[in-house]
């Protein structure tokens, strides 16, 4: 009986990693697409461009830390599916 459960409760959180992993793909995609249209409005105004990337130095900043962050999240879930499959596999065969 816990078997049974245990390996259900994996296969849910198995679902549930697959589907945050694929959403953040998707966000990903949209943020790398709005940041070609930031960059391509900059290259029309460039002195606008400097100006505005110096008043916004601490966003800018946050951002990248919070980019940091995702990835760090996206590589630790990849390594908990594998970990999961891995898992299933072993009490399958048990």
């Amino acid at each position: 009986m816990m078997t049974i459960n245990y390996r259900l409760t994996l296969r849910e959180r198995l679902k549930n990693r697959e589907e945050w992993l694929r959403d953040y793909l998707i966000y990903r995609k949209h943020n790398d697409i709005t940041n070609r249209v930031s960059k391509e409005a900059q290259g029309k105004t460039p002195l606008a461009s400097i100006l505005l990337k110096i008043y916004f130095l601490p966003t800018i900043i946050l951002k990248f830390l919070s980019d940091l962050r995702g990835w760090y999240y996206y590589n630790k879930c990849t390594s908990e599916i594998q970990i999961i499959k891995d898992e299933l596999n072993e009490n399958e065969i048990r």
